[in-house]
C-alpha cells in the first residue's frame, strides 16, 4: 500500500518558504545576551574604552583649549576667561615667534625624515640586493645580524641617542659626540654639526 504526500495549495507553499539569503531575524536582547558572552566583544569593548579615555578625550580637549581663551591670556586678548578666540592659531602659525615656536622645528623635523628615508633606502636596497643576488663572504651572519634592530626596545635607541648627543648644555657629563669634538648647533634649520 502506497501513501501520497498530502496536496498543499500553491499560496500555501510560497508563504511556508523562507526566502532565500535572508537568516531569520531574532530580537535584540537575544542578539546583545549572545555578544555579552563572547570574550572578543568584552576585551574590544574594553580597549574601545582605554582607547577613547586615553587618546581621543586628551586629543579632544586640546582641540577645545586651543579656540578658547585662557586665564593667563586676557590680558593679551582683551577677552574673557573662555570666550571663543583663533589667537592661539595666529601665534603658532603667523606670528613673530612662529618661526621659532613652529616653522623652523617642522623644517628640522621634514629635513630628518627626507634624510632617514633616503638613507634607509640607500642602505637597505643596498644590503639587501647583496643579501639576495650575491653570494658574499658572511651572507648568513649579515641576514641575521640586520634583524637585531627589529628585536631591541625603543628605549635602547634612545639611550643611545641620548649617549651619542647629550652636551653640556643639556646637563650632565658630555656625549661622544661632544667628546670627539662635534657639537650641534641650535637654532638653525639644518642643525648641523661643526667643529669647535
Amino acid at each position: 500500500m502506497t501513501t501520497t504526500p498530502p496536496v498543499r495549495s500553491p499560496e500555501a507553499a510560497r508563504k511556508s518558504r523562507r526566502p532565500t539569503g535572508r537568516r531569520p531575524r531574532t530580537p535584540l536582547s537575544h542578539r546583545l545576551r549572545l555578544y555579552a558572552r563572547n570574550p572578543v566583544v568584552a576585551i574590544g569593548v574594553v580597549a574601545l574604552v582605554l582607547f577613547t579615555y586615553l587618546i581621543a578625550a586628551p586629543i579632544v580637549s586640546l582641540l577645545v583649549d586651543a579656540f578658547v581663551v585662557h586665564r593667563q591670556d586676557t590680558a593679551i586678548t582683551q577677552q574673557e576667561e573662555g570666550a571663543p578666540t583663533s589667537y592661539y592659531l595666529w601665534r603658532v602659525l603667523v606670528s613673530p615667534q612662529a618661526v621659532s615656536i613652529f616653522w623652523e622645528p617642522l623644517a628640522n623635523t621634514l629635513l630628518i625624515a627626507v634624510s632617514a628615508i633616503i638613507l634607509a633606502l640607500v642602505i637597505g636596497g643596498s644590503a639587501a640586493w647583496l643579501l639576495v643576488r650575491t653570494n658574499m663572504w658572511g651572507r648568513k651572519w649579515f641576514s641575521t645580524a640586520l634583524i637585531v634592530p627589529y628585536m631591541l626596545p625603543a628605549w635602547t635607541f634612545a639611550l643611545a641617542w641620548v649617549t651619542l648627543f647629550k652636551n653640556r648644555t643639556t646637563g650632565g657629563q658630555a656625549g661622544w659626540m661632544e667628546n670627539l669634538g662635534l657639537a650641534i648647533r641650535t637654532g638653525s634649520p639644518t642643525a648641523a654639526c661643526r667643529s669647535f
